[in-house]
């Protein structure tokens, strides 16, 4: 339910080494992942790489999160008249040369980003079986395959994560004298912040701010205010043993 991303330079050989580890039952996921055609395409192989993770944009990214976590796909096959349920017997992979590649505000959780050198192919393809009956052994053992220590693989995903320029700027306003601990509003951030005028708030803007606020660590809520609900934001406050105390958070 997570991806495998190869991160290294131009030609170290991250596609070679998924094709040796693949063998017969690699290929290359060259049908368009918004496509009926798409889940049909990958059945039937055990490794499917994406070659081109930076080149993704922000919608192709959320769909392969989504394919990411379904463990089985649903279409209609050749011939078939209504489509079926196919359980997902493969794995995704990915493969960049860039650094910045996870288009994901909440720092590309489902991806699991490994910088490599130059990959040694005859390794590969000497302990390739080796390698398999002990992930079969393993497996059959039920040690834990899936689960990566939270801080660490965090730490590792945020550092591939594609920022905006203004997140700095937001925080930075955000942490300044008089500011912490305030609800504020998305037009707030634009003309104190941002110094954008009002009238050229449009809708883009809008979610843009809004994207950069989440990914502070910011949540929307309803306050009203006189007659009318507005839409602020608040900083998420994550309770845990060492910071709980019963006189802050009673009723």
């Amino acid at each position: 339910r997570s991806m495998v991303i190869l991160k290294s330079k131009q030609l170290a050989g991250k596609s070679t080494a998924f094709s040796l580890i693949g063998g017969p039952w690699y290929c290359e996921a060259l049908e368009n992942i918004q496509s009926n055609n798409f889940l049909q395409s990958i059945h039937g192989n055990l490794l499917v790489e994406f070659g081109d993770m930076a080149g993704m944009d922000r919608a192709d990214v959320n769909r392969i999160k989504q394919i990411i976590s379904c463990r089985k796909d649903r279409f209609r096959s050749p011939y078939e008249r209504l489509p079926s349920d196919h359980l997902r017997r493969c794995v995704l992979v990915a493969s960049t040369n860039e650094s910045n590649f996870l288009r994901d505000d909440t720092g590309g959780t489902r991806f699991w980003p490994i910088e490599t050198g130059l990959i040694d192919h005859k390794a590969i393809e000497r302990d390739r079986a080796q390698l398999f009956a002990e992930a079969v052994a393993r497996f059959k053992k039920e040690e834990n395959w899936h689960i990566m220590p939270l801080e660490e693989t965090t730490a590792v995903q945020e550092s591939y994560r594609q920022s905006d320029e203004w997140e700095g700027i937001i925080e930075n306003w955000i942490g300044s004298p008089g500011m912490f601990g305030q609800e504020i509003t998305v037009a707030q951030v634009a003309s104190d912040c941002l110094k954008i005028p009002l009238d050229r708030l449009d809708k883009s803007t809008q979610i843009r701010i809004a994207r950069n606020l989440t990914v502070i660590g910011f949540e929307k809520f309803n306050k009203r205010v006189g007659n009318s609900v507005l839409k602020y934001w608040k900083r998420v406050v994550i309770v845990t043993e060492a910071n709980y105390d019963p006189a802050t958070f009673e009723n």
